[in-house]
């Protein structure tokens, strides 16, 4: 049996750069390993003047302080500074405009048409600690290596870029699968930017006609692409395309790459998983052309990107152009067999839920006074899991009876969770013989 306790606590002392927590794993683990795993500190230099030489503005951090609810504000800049402590440590050329990822989430709490938007910095780490309480226990870890090591579109991407991965011992294995949990973790939600700036596009296009659209991001021709097409996203979305890539039914290499191409140019705008997925592989590919990663690491890398990409299809109306079954999905109960990561991704996604506020806007008597206030209601405190013959068991936990009441009418973990995703992390755990 398998017993986990999520609250804010326990993740505060995972996260802290000095932990006390006795022997337990913390945040600190996964920061060591990545750079145990990488090949060489020149890297640093080149990527500095190629790429992150922007300064970042001090101002930003102090200008929040004045605007946002302070418990809120003391969450983000924690956050901020465990995040820019973390690529210091690993990647320093990355930690130019941490503080703007603060900046944005706050934006994105204002923005008056998507009012359900919740916190992304936080969650992250949130995410984080849910998949590394999960992969604490050995049996899980395993079985997650050994699925993803035999996943036949992983193999065979594998052998198409001249990687010994199946020559790794297992100690490599499971390294490579904390790593690649770690990195998707972090960098799952980085697309938000992009997805609201896509939605003020359609906006601004309106009024101001002078504008023009931006660059294709997925054309075939950029340099960009002419990597990405090596990606073990890549080789998913052509293995799941449902329009035959895999019969070989199309003439041509350049029809299949236009299909592809396809797929991520209509996915873009209807997900924040494809934006957030392009940026971990252009930050990979630059480290890895940089001489800054071994092989392991580069390979987590690409792990990552595949599981971030799927977490937000899990929607009907969030994809399209993808072969689908039962369900008229591409996901189904026998997903984790192929895809472990990106399902414990989706698992801890789902669970990273407890103290997740949003923010609720006040107008005062005269109309002339807007406020805006935490809003917490109706969100568990601390969640408890058990795993326990074969079954995962979900038991939120609230301030009051009131909102126990309230859960009990309405799930506030999402009906998705019980029912809809179910069918995707309910096997992985029957068959894991936990």
């Amino acid at each position: 049996m398998v017993n986990i306790n999520l609250n804010n606590e326990n993740l505060w002392k995972w996260m802290a750069i000095c932990p006390k927590n006795g022997n337990k794993k913390t945040l600190n683990d996964y920061i060591k390993l990545i750079a145990d795993n990488q090949a060489n500190s020149g890297y640093i230099t080149k990527l500095k003047k190629e790429y992150f030489n922007e300064k970042s503005s001090n101002d930003i951090m102090r200008n929040l302080s004045l605007f946002v609810p302070r418990e809120y504000f003391l969450e983000l800049q924690f956050c901020a500074k465990t995040i820019a402590s973390m690529f210091g440590t690993i990647f320093p050329p990355l930690i130019s405009h941490i503080d703007q990822l603060a900046y944005i989430e706050w934006l994105l709490y204002t923005e008056p048409g998507y009012t359900k938007s919740r916190d992304h910095l936080v969650h992250m780490f949130k995410v984080a600690f849910v998949g590394d309480r999960l992969l604490s226990n050995n049996n899980i870890l395993e079985k997650i290596c050994e699925l993803q090591f035999e996943a036949e579109h992983f193999k065979e991407w594998s052998k198409d870029s001249k990687f010994n991965i199946y020559l790794t011992n297992e100690n490599d294995q499971k390294d490579i699968v904390k790593m690649a949990f770690i990195l998707a973790s972090v960098f799952h939600d980085f697309g938000y930017g992009y997805f609201f700036h896509n939605l003020y596009q359609g906006r601004l296009f309106k009024i101001n006609k002078w504008l023009q659209p931006g660059s294709d991001l997925t054309d075939i021709d950029t340099p960009f692409f002419e990597k990405f097409k090596k990606s073990l996203p890549y080789f998913y979305i052509e293995q799941k395309h449902k329009w035959g890539i895999k019969s070989k039914t199309f003439i041509n290499e350049e029809q299949k790459k236009r299909l592809i191409s396809g797929f991520f140019r209509d996915c873009l705008p209807l997900n924040h998983s494809i934006a957030s997925t392009f940026t971990i592989l252009d930050i990979a590919e630059r480290l890895w052309d940089s001489g800054a990663l071994n092989e392991k690491l580069y390979v987590s890398f690409q792990l990552a990107a595949e599981a971030i990409m799927i977490h937000d299809m899990t929607e009907r109306k969030n994809w399209m152009h993808l072969d689908y079954k039962k369900k008229k999905h591409f996901l189904d109960n026998q997903s984790y067999k192929s895809i472990p990561i990106a399902i414990l991704l989706i698992l801890a996604d789902v669970l990273a839920v407890w103290n997740r506020f949003k923010m609720k806007s006040k107008h005062s008597g005269n109309n002339e006074e807007i406020t805006y206030q935490i809003d917490n209601e109706y969100v568990p405190k601390e969640i408890d899991i058990e795993i326990l013959d074969k079954k995962i068991i979900i038991k939120p936990i609230y301030k009051t009876p009131k909102e126990k009441r309230y859960y009990e009418n309405y799930d506030v973990l999402g009906k998705k969770f019980q029912k809809d995703l179910a069918h995707l992390y309910q096997p992985f755990f029957e068959y894991a013989d936990i």
